[in-house]
């Protein structure tokens, strides 16, 4: 209450007489700051956490009874639910909900630095309602590249039984709203913030829905070129052998000059895009690891593809020993689980495996011919999915290829399916957007599933969803320019010291004393041993030791030094005098994985210093 009365008015006030009326004024003006503020805490909780209106409504009676809060009754209140949902019917019984791109844009970027330009990554997949129901939702997401840290914004949602029976009535009402933005830009605090398109991000079934072609598994399914796959009676599938085959064009989609390909007409050709280059199909989630990491696994567990590659019972029992034990830095937060779970496991897991774990694990367990195969893979994607090694591009076109054609050889023709021969265009849309991470489906992928952690139990789901959705854009913090950037210069941003742990906390990796944590990389190519942190002049400096024993883990494809990844001994720890190491020095925090007498080193592979590298 200080802040609203001053000491002078207040002995002015004694003098007048008017002391009493003008406190209780100014009481009356202190609870309503109180009320609001609290009304924005409990909204921000409850949409954080997903709470009931009920029990909102509930907190509030028990906050006004017992601490005098003069809290709304209504939980609808509190929340800012919209007192009306702007519902469309559609064929096939469905129904959608438009919240508006331009609405999403400029709440997102009104408490940032005036951007003169973004460019969006376009999400669209369906979202299953429950597991026991056909009901499922179609979102509509958008994505800002140029701010990693800015969530997807659900633009629109269908909601049916299946897939919206037609794309033009589906993507409509977006594609209308969208191209009056790419026109005219998005007004942001009264500037106007031009805006395009860099890509579609989708699953194989989406793309198809969306483009109006053939499924992925039709004879003439690829996106990219005009193979004509053929069926296997064996794998129940079609597989794609060729690898060369000429490459669609937009000028010829748009002209319909595939009509094995195209079945129906797509509102997307009235966008200013490419038909064939901007609707990728190297998203690492669905491609790498739920495709082909997955598969590969599958096959080697069970012997589906290859006997040649099937594991024992002994070799499983120990491949899951070795998966369970192992610890990875603080930067993968999911641990990796047996075998026996594989069924279950995430595509994260799918990805820990390929990207870090395969390649020390799998060289006791497969035979040479199939650990140098997947060791080609492995490189490829490796080259694909950072900016530090663009320069070896060419070098992973052609590591795809090769993987391609030894696959035939070593599994048979029959298991070259779509996700098989889709590598061939991998680093075809590497060199056009960017690195593998920055196409991936993860970030869409997190947020359906919290999207669908706002449904509770009741009708109208479409409703529920879009009322949720509508509150949390009413209770969001505005973003900043520290959380909507990844910051690209390295510095210390915390330091933590006890008795027996020193953990220091940098804009992109943490580092600690901890054997899966303390492990770093220099430009010098020196492997560091981390002990602690120290403060020099005006700088922090790492001291650490450097590791003097370290060679090339494997020689082919090529030695694993060109793309950072060594080993050591694990017995006989060769390290020079501790020395102190700037912060600039570091090129990446390193994974270290135990293999009997070895300890192996690859880096974490978003640390990459990219442009030292």
């Amino acid at each position: 209450m200080s802040e609203y009365l001053s000491k002078q008015r207040l002995i002015k006030a004694r003098k007048s007489g008017t002391y009493s009326r003008l406190l209780q004024r100014y009481r009356k003006r202190w609870k309503l700051a109180l009320s609001t503020n609290l009304v924005s805490a409990i909204r921000n909780w409850s949409t954080e956490f997903h709470i009931s209106q009920a029990a909102i409504k509930s907190l509030a009676g028990i906050l006004n009874t017992h601490m005098n809060s003069n809290l709304p009754a209504d939980a609808r209140t509190i929340m800012k639910t919209p007192r009306n949902i702007n519902i469309t019917e559609m064929s096939n019984n469905g129904s959608y909900w438009h919240q508006g791109l331009e609405n999403c844009l400029a709440k997102a970027l009104e408490q940032l630095d005036r951007p003169l330009s973004i460019s969006l990554n376009i999400n669209i997949d369906g979202l299953p309602v429950h597991k026991s129901s056909t009901k499922n939702f179609w979102p509509i997401l958008c994505k800002i590249h140029e701010y990693p840290g800015i969530p997807p914004m659900a633009v629109g949602i269908y909601y049916g039984t299946s897939k919206p029976k037609s794309a033009t009535e589906f993507l409509t009402p977006f594609i209308d709203e969208l191209l009056g933005i790419l026109e005219t830009g998005v007004i942001v605090n009264g500037h106007s913030v031009s805006v395009r398109i860099r890509c579609f991000i989708c699953d194989s079934p989406a793309r198809s829905f969306i483009k109006g072609v053939i499924n992925f598994n039709g004879k003439h399914g690829c996106l990219k070129c005009t193979t004509k796959g053929k069926y296997s009676h064996t794998a129940n599938t079609v597989v794609f052998s060729q690898t060369n085959a000429a490459a669609r064009t937009d000028e010829k989609f748009r002209n319909k000059e595939y009509p094995e390909h195209q079945r129906s007409d797509t509102p997307l050709v009235r966008l200013p895009i490419d038909m064939i280059e901007d609707i990728i199909v190297s998203d690492a989630l669905h491609l790498l690891e739920l495709g082909v990491m997955r598969r590969l696994l599958n096959g080697w567990r069970t012997g589906s593809m290859t006997k040649r590659a099937k594991w024992s019972s002994t070799e499983k029992a120990e491949i899951s020993e070795f998966l369970v034990k192992l610890r990875f830095p603080k930067e993968i937060h999911r641990r990796m689980r047996s075998l026996e779970f594989v069924s279950l496991w995430k595509g994260l897991e799918y990805r820990n495996f390929l990207n870090y774990v395969g390649l020390v694990l799998l060289k006791d367990h497969l035979p040479e011919k199939h650990y140098q195969h997947f060791l080609v893979l492995f490189c490829a994607v490796r080259i694909s999915s950072t900016e530090a090694y663009k320069k070896l591009l060419p070098v992973a076109k052609d590591l795809f290829v090769d993987f391609i054609q030894d696959y035939k050889n070593l599994y048979g023709i029959d298991y070259l399916t779509s996700n098989v021969h889709n590598l061939s265009h991998v680093v075809d849309e590497v060199c056009r957007f960017g690195s593998l991470p920055t196409l991936s489906a993860y970030p869409f992928e997190n947020y359906l599933h919290s999207i669908k952690k706002m449904l509770h139990a009741g009708p109208l789901p479409l409703n529920q969803i879009a009322n949720r959705l509508t509150e949390l854009i009413n209770s969001q913090t505005p973003i900043t320019l520290k959380t909507a950037f990844q910051a690209n210069e390295r510095s210390v941003r915390s330091v933590e010291k006890t008795e027996t742990k020193v953990t220091v906390t940098l804009t992109d990796f943490v580092v600690n004393t901890n054997f899966e944590d303390k492990w770093m990389l220099t430009q010098d190519l020196s492997i560091i041993c981390f002990k602690d942190i120290v403060k020099d002049c005006f700088s922090w400096k790492m001291a650490g030791n450097a590791l003097l024993n370290k060679f090339d883990f494997f020689v082919k494809p090529f030695k694993s030094s060109f793309i950072h990844i060594y080993a050591a001994s694990a017995e006989k720890h060769n390290f020079s005098k501790q020395n102190a190491y700037g912060i600039e020095s570091i090129l990446c925090k390193l994974v270290a994985i135990k293999r009997k007498k070895e300890i192996v080193f690859i880096p974490l592979i978003h640390t990459l210093n990219q442009e030292n590298s």
